[in-house]
């Protein structure tokens, strides 16, 4: 599959990438219409199998790129070592927002996925896709500096807070990114809110707001 991506505009490539894997992951595999998918990314759908050969083809073109994507942009670059557990989630979801601001769909499509019965495919295609394991990495709210936080409150209703709050700011900017066009949101406001939004977690939760310099994840 890597033989044909060259021959792909970078503008029409991002396009049926978006497309495509926005299709799978509201739609899952079986359900996914190629006809939408071309239509979605401007190409005809004889252009669109030109390059891509067939279905099955898209869909392994889209899970190999996305899986190369996410290991080197999100868990190769994740810092589970980092003791200050809001500023390894501010990391974290940096990471995250960055890929969701360019692919919105990305990691839905690996839910969809991860509770797919791969048997549908050819037998090639399920060597290919078995292959392809993301990077493991130790629990986000796992093994930090319990003395940060405010001696009064409970670890567990801490981590409930964490959890719980970085889930909805989580949903709520994947929300922003999927209705507004990038004219209208750039990825520096994302990551102000972001800034702001984690400072606030800090205020509320650590001793004496436990402060960090602005944008220090960006380091």
């Amino acid at each position: 599959m890597s033989a044909i991506t060259p021959q792909l505009q970078e503008q029409r490539k991002a396009a049926l990438l978006n497309a495509a894997l926005r299709e799978f992951a509201e739609y899952g595999y079986e359900q996914a219409s190629t006809n939408r998918i071309a239509k979605e990314a401007g190409l005809s759908k004889p252009l669109m199998f030109h390059y891509v050969g067939n279905k099955q083809q898209l869909f392994l073109f889209v899970y190999e790129y996305f899986f190369d994507l996410l290991n080197k942009e999100y868990y190769r670059q994740l810092d589970c070592t980092e003791p200050d557990v809001i500023k390894r989630l501010h990391g974290a979801y940096r990471l995250q927002l960055r890929l969701l601001y360019a692919y919105p769909w990305v990691f839905d499509f690996f839910k969809m996925y991860a509770s797919m019965d791969i048997r549908i495919f050819d037998e090639d295609l399920q060597q290919r896709l078995k292959k392809c394991r993301t990077k493991d990495c130790t629990d986000l709210f796992e093994q930090y500096d319990h003395s940060l936080f405010i001696s009064q409150l409970e670890e567990a209703a801490c981590m409930q807070i964490l959890y719980c709050s970085c889930k909805g700011f989580g949903d709520l900017m994947l929300e922003k990114i999927r209705t507004m066009q990038k004219e209208e949101l750039s990825f520096s406001s994302v990551e102000e809110d972001l800034h702001v939004f984690f400072e606030g977690l800090r205020r509320l939760m650590y001793k004496d707001g436990a402060a960090e310099a602005p944008h220090a994840c960006n380091e």
